[in-house]
């Protein structure tokens, strides 16, 4: 491999695992916001219950 085409499959290959990470990183965003979300919804669920 040349230097060139060295550099090249290198950052292809960085750029890879940025986008790898922020998909992971996205997905670790939704999910808490799901959660949070879901937590809400029964606490008021909850709340409903409670003053019924």
């Amino acid at each position: 491999m040349l230097p060139d085409q060295y550099n090249t499959h290198l950052s292809y290959k960085c750029v890879k695992i940025y986008q790898i990470q922020n998909l992971e990183l996205l997905f670790f965003v939704f999910q808490k916001r799901i959660q949070i979300s879901f937590q809400l919804f029964f606490f008021g669920l909850q709340k409903k219950l409670q003053i019924n």
